[in-house]
């Protein structure tokens, strides 16, 4: 049996990379547009807006 355990004062953490905080009109724009249902894969009305 291996030892998978790392060597002391080496930190292996998985976290995501995609955590960051975001200004609040990002948060509330993204609000705006998550209200109600839509079609997938770009056919909303937003997507096909831009």
């Amino acid at each position: 049996m291996t030892d998978t355990k790392p060597p002391i004062g080496i930190n292996r953490e998985f976290g995501s990379d995609n955590s960051a905080g975001a200004l609040p009109q990002i948060l509330d724009a993204v609000a705006a547009a998550a209200t109600g249902t839509a079609p997938p894969y770009g056919a909303d009305t937003i997507a096909t807006a831009i």
